[in-house]
């Protein structure tokens, strides 16, 4: 398994490769969902935590449920508007353990849905 820090180096530099990328010429479609498709396909290998959580919170376990709250709606790139909801995360406790990690219940979300989308 990997640690918390092998986990965050891969994922934090996809989030900011899939925020670069929607700034290229020549890109199109539905920006918020690319970016957010991308980060998900970068982070398949976080899939044990996402399943772990989703065991935990069955309630959240709908693709529609968890993609809604990455997408932002005041026109911030994914990656500015993940690394907001990380950081409130903490400044409001909203913190959960899971397979023995603590994390913030973004990132939790975050693994979860990869783990939806390609499990």
């Amino acid at each position: 398994m990997s640690s918390r820090r092998e986990f965050l180096g891969d994922t934090l530099p996809t989030l900011a490769f899939a925020a670069i990328a929607s700034t290229l010429p020549g890109c199109a479609g539905n920006i918020p969902a690319a970016q957010l498709q991308s980060v998900l396909m970068r982070i398949q290998g976080t899939a044990p935590i996402g399943k772990a959580y989703l065991q935990a919170v069955a309630d959240e376990a709908h693709i529609p449920v968890l993609e809604a709250a990455f997408l932002s709606t005041d026109h911030r790139s994914v990656l500015t508007h993940i690394r907001d909801l990380i950081n409130q995360d903490y400044l409001d406790d909203r913190l959960i353990i899971v397979e023995g990690w603590l994390m913030s219940r973004t990132e939790a979300r975050l693994a979860a849905l990869s783990y939806l989308c390609f499990s």
